[in-house]
């Protein structure tokens, strides 16, 4: 599963892309009551998601299965919650465990142990303080649990 990362006016896309594009602008024309027209823009998907309005990383484990970290897509970045979710396959979504945490501060980095068996979430806080946070995140097999 890939974080939508930025769109861009006038690409070059695929069949298949401009047509999941037309379906995407379609619909918000439907929904927002706006006449459809054709739109030349793509949206660029990516791993990792720090430049954007939030936070959301997807990181692949040796062992075939993926962990992703991602702040509230709707949330303030300066407070909210972060998820930490594990999937046995991410391409078809298949889902094993998860973790909401409370979160004072936007991401700024994760970091896997070199066994992977534990994340390393860093947090910062906003303004003048700027105070870092740590959170742990134990990976027990598909089972994942605050350290």
């Amino acid at each position: 599963m890939l974080s939508l990362c930025k769109i861009e006016p006038d690409r070059k896309v695929s069949p298949i892309s401009s047509s999941i594009r037309g379906v995407f602008f379609g619909l918000i024309a439907v929904l927002s009551g706006a006449p459809l027209a054709a739109t030349d823009v793509s949206v660029t998907p990516c791993e990792s998601n720090t430049e954007a309005a939030y936070f959301s990383q997807s990181m692949p484990l040796n062992n075939g299965m993926s962990v992703v970290v991602s702040e509230g897509q709707y949330e303030p970045r300066s407070i909210g919650t972060m998820t930490v979710i594990l999937y046995q396959d991410l391409n078809v979504g298949d889902l094993a465990s998860g973790l909401v945490i409370s979160r004072d501060g936007f991401i700024t980095k994760t970091a896997l142990n070199a066994a992977q068996s534990q994340l390393t979430i860093t947090t910062s806080t906003a303004g003048s303080g700027n105070y870092s946070q740590a959170y742990q995140v134990c990976i027990d097999g598909k089972q994942l649990k605050l350290c």
